[in-house]
């Protein structure tokens, strides 16, 4: 019983933690789209890293996930 506690959870732990990097892929694309491009280049440029960051990371959770 303590192990499908624990399993059950990391599960939830994992989901909430996916949600996390969906929020913050959100804020980062919303930032990129308030911003002209020519006046901000390395600020869109950080942004973007940020969105790839969070996507990487929402990946490997979901890889995570489903084993």
């Amino acid at each position: 019983m303590k192990k499908q506690k624990k399993y059950h959870q990391r599960k939830l732990a994992i989901i909430e933690m996916i949600e996390e990097c969906e929020e913050c892929i959100k804020n980062a694309e919303a930032f990129i789209d308030q911003l002209p491009t020519h006046n901000f280049f390395n600020a869109v440029g950080n942004a973007n890293n940020n969105v790839n960051r969070y996507i990487k990371i929402k990946n490997y959770l979901t890889e995570r996930y489903n084993r």
